[in-house]
Order: C-alpha cells, then sequence, then structure tokens
C-alpha cells in the first residue's frame, strides 16, 4: 500500500468523525475534472509507512478515523494489510472508491474491515465513459467496468455497513442524468425501506476548455427533484 500524502484533520471526511485522510497513488478512471489529477499516473510513495503510523499512534484518543481515499485505493497491493494495521489501534476506517474492484471491496466487507463506504457514481450507464475517459461507444450491458460499477452499488447498498453515493454535478451532466443516477442506486428499495444516502457535489472547473459549472439556480433545481425522491437521505454540498 503506497502513501502518496496525508491530511492531518478533517472535520467533514467522515460524517460525525474526526478523521485524517490518506491519499493513494494511481488511478483507473481519468475524470477531466479530478482535483487530484496528479495522483492518476503517479507510482511514487511520498510518505512512507513508519512516517503515517507514527503519526497515526500520537492521535489516539484524538482522531475517531481513517479515511483512505486516492487515486483509487483498491488498486493498491497491501490495502488489507494496511487497513488491519489501522484497525488495530482502534479507529475506523471509511474507504472512499470507485466501484471498479467490487470482489476486493466485498473481501474487506467480509473481513469486517471497513466501518464506512463512499462511492463515486460519475455518469448515468450511458454516459459513464464520457466523464471517466475512454471508449464512448461500448454499450454499458457489454462493458465489464460499468458491470463492476453496477455490481458495486448493489453490494454496498446490501453491506449493512454505513455508506453513501456521491456525485460530482459537472457541466457535462444535466438534471436528467442526476435523476437517472438516483434512479440507479435506488432500484430494489422497497417504497418501505430507506433509500441509500446521495451527495450532490458542486463542480470546479479545472481549466478553461473544461464544461462550465451550472448556475446556482439549475443546481438548486436539480437538488430539489432529488430531495423530492430521496428526502433527507440526499446530501447537498455546495
Amino acid at each position: 500500500m503506497k502513501i502518496y500524502s496525508y491530511l492531518k484533520n478533517s472535520f467533514n471526511d467522515y460524517p460525525g468523525k474526526i478523521s485524517c485522510i490518506v491519499f493513494s497513488p494511481l488511478c483507473n478512471f481519468r475524470c477531466y475534472y479530478c482535483h487530484n489529477a496528479e495522483l492518476i499516473n503517479c507510482k511514487d510513495e511520498l510518505v512512507t509507512h513508519k512516517e503515517f503510523f507514527d503519526f497515526l499512534k500520537s492521535r489516539v484518543g484524538m482522531l475517531d478515523a481513517v479515511v483512505i481515499s486516492g487515486g483509487e485505493p483498491t488498486l493498491q497491493k497491501g490495502l488489507e494489510k494496511f487497513i488491519v494495521r489501522i484497525k488495530k489501534l482502534g479507529f475506523l476506517v471509511k474507504l472512499d472508491t470507485n466501484g471498479t474492484s467490487p470482489r476486493i471491496v466485498q473481501d474487506l466487507l467480509d473481513k469486517n474491515l471497513l466501518d464506512f463506504i463512499a462511492m463515486d457514481i460519475k455518469a448515468p450507464l450511458d454516459k459513464y465513459r464520457m466523464i471517466i475517459g475512454g471508449n464512448v461507444g461500448v454499450a454499458p450491458k457489454s462493458d465489464p467496468l460499468i458491470q463492476n460499477v453496477i455490481t458495486s452499488i448493489k453490494q454496498i447498498k446490501e453491506s449493512g455497513v454505513d455508506h453513501e453515493f456521491r456525485t460530482t454535478y459537472s457541466g457535462t451532466l444535466s438534471k436528467e442524468d442526476i435523476l437517472e443516477i438516483v434512479k440507479l442506486i435506488t432500484v430494489g428499495v422497497a417504497p418501505e425501506s430507506d433509500p441509500p444516502k446521495f451527495a450532490l457535489q458542486k463542480y470546479n472547473q479545472q481549466k478553461p476548455e473544461h464544461s462550465e459549472p451550472h448556475t446556482y439556480e439549475y443546481f438548486m433545481e436539480t437538488a430539489d427533484a432529488v430531495k423530492a425522491l430521496i428526502g433527507d437521505k440526499f446530501i447537498l454540498r455546495y
């Protein structure tokens, strides 16, 4: 498990908990708006395990949790051993993932190593490749990556572990696209059951050639439409 960097304190990344965030290098997506773009092709380990765990031991009783983010952490060899070491120190563990490695996540769930999972859903299935880069002509039903995303959504919903799904509302997506994502994560949920948590996140334009952000009015119009579907399970991050 390689560590690119870590943030010593966060009050926002693990709901209701004080956490630190570990950023792992490498990602299998190429989202044009990525705010950690320097990690996408990075293979460097800039922080040693000794440095990180010395820090973590000094925060026992002060921090509640460790958030493992990236990049895409499930690409890292040794992820399980890394989490085991964290858990032995008494910390909760939250995993941020793009949902392309359901078998790895299921193994971690089976071993009770995860306390919270946040999965990014980039777009409706038929627009996924447009956002993450790659062949946009691949139909979702025949695309192994998309099938892994579908599997991960179902797996996380049924895990019994605290979780949320989240989408960055880039200018490439429309209100109808966001509502399609909400349908995707709520499919199979019984009417009497609570829907999963869903966060709609503000998009920050990284380069002038990228799509412009939606207006505040359009963003809030979309937010109202989502809230009408899932009520208090909706999370606004603007």
